[in-house]
């Protein structure tokens, strides 16, 4: 067993140059699947025989666009009027986000559903490349996108987790120099609530004031604007209907395996819905108490902005293997970090695991009903807390930098 921990202990073979290797091998893979599964929907006019469009769930986001464009912004809520009119083009879905994420869609709208689909696909990669391409290049940051398993999940899905990555990381890195452009971008998040829930917390720890007022004050716009363009009747439609979000989650187990939180870690072994909740909350409070105190510590920002990434996907019930996008450009972060500084033992393992887990524990969970993307996440957390509250890590932070280390005590994470 010695030869094999140290293979995964040390993890020696995996280099920043065989990582750029794997990395191309990774992204022309994602190519050639995306583009398989986009010539099977070609070759039956878009819609397969089951009703499944070309897109999948981005039918709910132009669909909900083009209603509120023509005026119907009130059929977006009723399941019956929004089915119907998805029926025209697909397999009926049911729109499950606040009335303000409507607004930030309005532009699909304007755009027939390919070219609309086609724009939010090239949009979402180009933002998500944008926040690494200040540390590692655009061609690099396109590669580190690209080729993460959560990034094709993602694709394939029509789905946000690209924008949701944009956002979480563009606001961070932001911070320090527009603290009041920060708290617009991370007031944005609030499209998706349940990604947004550490925020609050890491901001008030590190006394964002200026940030945390920016980022509320735009929440309470997007929710007048979305009532006073919308009509208010779509806000009382959205709060109906957010009981399905409970449904699914605690009796949907097809889609368990893609959902790596500590509730359904719990449920796949047998516990009830109340103990799984129990667990969540520990796990969130738990969370939630590591990113306040390191937010309350002079360190990086991409450090800081780490934590509370990998935090939130252990505060939140609800979240797929597409919200990780973020993931990937935490583990950039956090190796680039390593890399001026030194290895320590099980690091790279932990952060290929953050870049593959999308790929690898949902197919464990399906064989195995064991979910391992909590633990993974949890080591990953534990790993960083221990290094910085234990080795007396001690940083300053600079704008856009990782920071200049003492030189009189290596960085330790692991």
């Amino acid at each position: 067993m010695g030869p094999a921990i140290g293979f995964f202990r040390d993890a020696s073979w995996m280099t920043s140059e065989r990582l750029k290797r794997f990395g191309i091998a990774g992204m022309l893979a994602v190519f050639a699947v995306f583009a398989a599964n986009t010539f099977l929907y070609v070759g039956h006019g878009l819609v397969l025989p089951s009703g499944e469009q070309l897109g999948r769930d981005f039918i709910n986001y132009w669909a909900a666009s083009r209603l509120a464009l023509e005026g119907h912004a009130s059929w977006i809520y009723d399941l019956q009027r929004f089915a119907d009119f998805q029926s025209s083009v697909s397999a009926p879905r049911w729109y499950g986000y606040p009335p303000f994420a409507i607004l930030l869609g309005f532009p699909l709208g304007l755009l027939n559903f390919v070219p609309a689909w086609i724009a939010w696909t090239i949009a979402g990669t180009l933002l998500a490349a944008r926040v690494l391409a200040k540390d590692i290049g655009w061609g690099w940051a396109l590669v580190a996108i690209i080729a993460s398993p959560a990034f094709l999940q993602n694709a394939i899905a029509g789905q946000n987790g690209a924008f949701s990555a944009a956002l979480m990381a563009g606001g961070i890195l932001m911070l320090d120099a527009y603290p009041v452009a920060a708290g617009l971008v991370l007031g944005c998040l609030c499209y998706k609530p349940q990604l947004a829930v550490l925020v609050p917390i890491a901001l008030v720890a590190a006394g964002r004031w200026r940030t945390l007022f920016a980022a509320a004050t735009t929440v309470l716009l997007l929710v007048a604007a979305s009532g006073s363009l919308l009509g208010w009747d779509v806000w009382s439609g959205f709060l109906h209907n957010m009981a399905i979000h409970g449904n699914r989650l605690e009796n949907q187990p097809g889609m368990w395996p893609r959902m790596p939180s500590v509730y359904l870690a719990a449920r796949w072994l047998g516990s009830s819905s109340l103990i799984a909740y129990g667990m969540q909350c520990a796990s969130a409070l738990a969370a939630g108490f590591v990113v306040f105190l390191l937010w309350r510590k002079t360190l990086p920002l991409k450090l800081k902005g780490s934590v509370l990434i990998v935090a939130t996907f252990l505060a939140t019930p609800y979240a797929w293997d597409y919200d990780m996008v973020m993931l990937s450009i935490a583990a950039v972060w956090l190796w680039r970090q390593a890399e001026a500084s030194v290895w320590r033992p099980w690091q790279k393992t932990l952060l290929l695991l953050l870049i593959l887990g999308p790929l690898l524990t949902p197919q464990i969970a399906y064989h195995t009903r064991l979910q391992l993307g909590p633990l993974m996440l949890w080591l990953t957390l534990i790993a960083i807390a221990r290094g910085f509250l234990n080795q007396g890590l001690v940083m300053t932070t600079s704008r856009y930098s990782l920071g200049t280390i003492s030189p009189r005590e290596p960085p330790r994470f692991i």
